[in-house]
């Protein structure tokens, strides 16, 4: 749901929506299922459409846009979205929608996905309203994406039926949507309200926030330095959130590399409250921590949570959202009123948030950051990255990644019989770590290379895409734990290696018998420079540390070369800034 607006010669306001967010926020069911997807499944997904697109004749058109204004509950929702092709016959128009899978095509023709209809129909009714047509026909094409194979299932709609299903859906969405708007009115008339929450302030503690709100205000990035004891959290998020009241954000991310520093953050925004703002704040705990059920797969079969979560998901965020301070208790406890998964609740909660608490991980890390909220650069999003002195280790951290010999060997043993052909990809490569490993005994244990293992990617990626194709069918085996953490560790190995440069080294090294290969970024400043793009503004404030200039560059020299432009250095404190 994007922000409102007013809409033209009228007070109503106005939201859009996308027609996929409609489609799941009102249609989702079923159980929690564990997506075995990559980064390179998503490039092949995007090809296969295309393949598709072009294999048309010249009465197709792709990627064919629709909208259209609705008044729902006192407002304008905005609903648009693309088809992927129209077919334009002289008697009749076909809608189709391309949908790809690794899983067997027919098995998935004949599961009726829900959300696969569901948006068939919505872009169906809305180019039938734009064209006043009566009838119309769909096509759902489904697409293998390693067999390149497609099923195509055709549709008849009459435009009433069509109508029917989509005010269905809106009525129902328009729902939460009233619910949204109403909480945004009442969330900035308290922060416009909002006095800093103390009688006084320490020395250099004003100055530092009218930076952190010019920052925001300008879309640049701060460096703060301040003496331990300003205070600087308040300093900084105060005047976030005076910037989120005034729609120059939609949400702020305070992002940190302890739970300590979170539970600070978590008292500043509790002594707005105090002062009277109303804030919806949410404290993301990593997934394995807030598991109820740590030893059991993420499965139906054996996870409650799991089983039936999109049947009550929406019901358990509604009741999220009545609370203004979801910290991990609240959100456990939520979790388990209405059986769903925690963490996924609160990445559920994360949407309608208006400041989050999380680990660096969410914002920068290549394997697990929020792609929800980052799929594009410059979204209206500041970044208070608090004891910003641990982000160069750790941004070293993030974007490197290793995997050994020895697990591929011992869950090859494990999977001979069952599964002859994963057991030959993973004979390769063991066989390819072996010569390694005697590389590194000739050269004393371990050795360096700049460029990435070539050879082994493609074997890495043959695994990935066999392994994934097996765990998808959700079968019990001995093997199947050792299998699933085998696949992640790959599926982060290759997602790293997308970004291996000049910036990179791989790392092998012996221990016993066992061998490790490490992409260990030794610069991180141009991945850090990437991850910064996707918040309008970042604002650092690291423990006080010399050389303060060389931390800067470090982490960021790349953002801008030439000279930095000052701001006024106040008491006790030094900034940096610039565009």
């Amino acid at each position: 749901m994007a922000p409102c607006r007013k809409s033209e010669d009228s007070e109503i306001p106005t939201l859009n929506v996308a027609v996929r967010e409609l489609v799941e926020y009102t249609l989702r069911s079923g159980d929690l299922i564990v997506q075995f997807t990559g980064a390179n499944r998503s490039i092949d997904a995007i090809f296969a459409h295309q393949k598709v697109q072009n294999s048309r004749g010249d009465n197709y058109s792709p990627e064919v846009y629709v909208s259209r204004d609705f008044e729902k509950e006192g407002m304008v929702l905005h609903v648009s979205g693309r088809i992927d092709g129209v077919f334009q016959y002289p008697d009749r128009i076909v809608i189709e929608e391309i949908k790809s899978t690794v899983r067997d095509i027919e098995q998935v023709a004949e599961g009726h996905n829900p959300l696969h209809w569901g948006q068939l129909q919505c872009y169906a009714y809305l180019y039938a309203v734009e064209h006043n047509l009566h009838h119309i026909e769909t096509c759902l094409t489904y697409v293998q994406l390693d067999s390149g194979e497609t099923k195509e299932i055709p549709g008849t709609h009459s435009f009433n039926e069509l109508e029917l299903f989509f005010q269905g859906l809106l009525d129902r969405y328009a729902r939460w949507a009233r619910t949204i708007l109403d909480w945004s009115g009442i969330r900035n008339e308290s922060i416009t309200a909002l006095d800093f929450p103390y009688d006084t302030y320490r020395p250099g503690q004003r100055d530092m926030a009218i930076s952190v709100y010019r920052t925001i205000r300008d879309q640049e990035k701060l460096f703060v330095q301040a003496a331990t004891g300003i205070g600087k959290t308040i300093a900084a998020v105060f005047p976030a959130v005076k910037a989120l009241g005034e729609g120059l954000l939609k949400k702020v991310f305070y992002l940190t590399a302890r739970t300590t520093a979170r539970t600070v953050a978590e008292s500043a925004v509790e002594d707005l409250r105090k002062s009277g703002v109303r804030l919806k704040t949410l404290t993301l705990t990593a997934k394995d921590k807030i598991c109820f059920c740590a030893e059991a797969a993420c499965t139906a079969e054996e996870c409650e949570f799991a089983k039936g979560h999109f049947d009550r998901i929406n019901q358990a965020v509604a009741a999220g959202f009545s609370q203004d301070c979801l910290t991990r208790s609240t959100v456990e406890t939520v979790a388990r009123a209405h059986r769903v998964c925690p963490f996924e609740l609160s990445l559920e909660l994360s949407l309608w948030s208006d400041l989050i608490i999380c680990d660096y991980n969410y914002a920068f890390d290549p394997r697990v950051y929020l792609r929800r909220f980052f799929q594009e650069d410059n979204g209206d999003y500041v970044f208070l990255i608090d004891e910003a002195h641990n982000l160069v280790d750790r941004s070293r951290e993030m974007f490197s990644a290793e995997i050994w010999k020895q697990p591929f060997l011992d869950v090859r043993r494990s999977l001979k019989e069952d599964l002859p052909g994963l057991f030959t990809i993973m004979g390769r490569i063991n066989r390819w770590m072996v010569r390694q490993r005697k590389r590194c005994e000739t050269a004393g244990g371990e050795y360096t290379d700049s460029e990435g293992p070539e050879k082994l990617y493609p074997e890495l990626i043959r695994f990935h895409q066999s392994a994934a194709r097996w765990l998808m069918q959700n079968r019990q085996a001995p093997y199947r734990e050792d299998l699933l953490n085998l696949y992640f560790s790959v599926s982060a190995f290759l997602r790293i290696a997308e970004h291996y440069d000049a910036a990179y080294a791989t790392c092998y090294q012996k221990k016993g018998n066992d061998l490790r290969v490490k992409l260990f970024c030794m610069d991180p400043s141009g991945q850090m420079e990437a991850a910064l793009k996707r918040a309008r503004s970042s604002v650092f404030f690291p423990r006080p540390c010399r050389p303060f200039t060389t931390f800067v560059k470090f982490l960021a020299a790349r953002i801008r070369p030439g000279p930095w432009r000052c701001p006024r250095r106040f008491r006790r404190t030094t900034s940096v800034s610039w565009p």
